[in-house]
């Protein structure tokens, strides 16, 4: 059961994933990763859950060049936190 806190942070999450037109376009989503990866460490699963969907769903708009420079960083990050949570 999710508490009042998980709820927003599960919508939070759920809305940075369709934000790109909110901060300027795929040139400037990178933006929108650091949160998504911090959402992608907390207790929760279904929030840890939705980080990752969204960040999939950024990550496929973006170009090739900053998804090498910003996005497959997040990627060790995510490893890490995966070994944690096991």
């Amino acid at each position: 059961m999710l508490d009042d806190d998980d709820e927003v942070l599960l919508a939070m999450t759920e809305e940075l994933g369709v934000f790109t037109p909110y901060v300027g376009g795929v040139e400037h989503a990178s933006a929108l990763l650091p949160p998504l990866e911090a959402f992608c460490s907390v207790e929760k699963t279904c929030v840890r859950d939705k980080a990752v969907e969204s960040l999939g769903r950024i990550g496929s708009q973006m170009r090739e060049s900053d998804l090498v420079e910003y996005f497959y960083p997040i990627g060790e990050v995510l490893i890490i936190t995966l070994i944690y949570f096991c």
